[in-house]
């Protein structure tokens, strides 16, 4: 149906369960190999074991709004602080909780940031640093990166 054909877009395939979070696998503890880049949004890292973004994880990229009333802005400023580069902070201001990510004006310019930065550090693609620049950095949005 037409809700889940998002599903299919080559970047959707690739957003999930990126968290970078070291947890026990079937083989072990690490970092699941198969995750190149990821997406945290409106995060909260409470109430789960393990540790937080260890060495070796892969790009992350987290978006937020600043008037998220169900998980505070703060969840994602503090993970950001603790994650490893390459990494950034995508800031939407006045945004909430998921209106961010399913609405104009937020949906489109919140989507061009996200595959800029899955186009950055899963295709490789040159254009895509000054594409995700752009994005984050026009009125209402600011990107901090790590």
């Amino acid at each position: 149906d037409q809700d889940r054909e998002h599903l299919n877009h080559p970047v959707a395939s690739r957003v999930i369960t990126c968290t970078g979070r070291q947890r026990e696998r079937p083989f072990g503890i690490g970092i699941d190999p198969r995750i190149k880049a990821s997406v945290i949004l409106t995060g909260g890292s409470f109430g789960f074991d393990g540790q937080w973004f260890p060495p070796g994880t892969p790009p992350v990229m987290f978006v937020h709004g600043t008037a998220d009333e169900i998980n505070p802005y703060s969840a994602s400023t503090s993970m950001f602080a603790r994650a490893q580069s390459p990494k950034y902070l995508l800031t939407v201001q006045g945004g909430s909780h998921l209106g961010v990510y399913v609405t104009p004006p937020w949906e489109p310019q919140v989507a061009r940031a996200m595959v800029a930065f899955f186009d950055r550090y899963l295709k490789g693609d040159p254009t895509a640093a000054d594409r995700l620049a752009t994005a984050g950095n026009e009125p209402g949005y600011s990107l901090q990166r790590g």
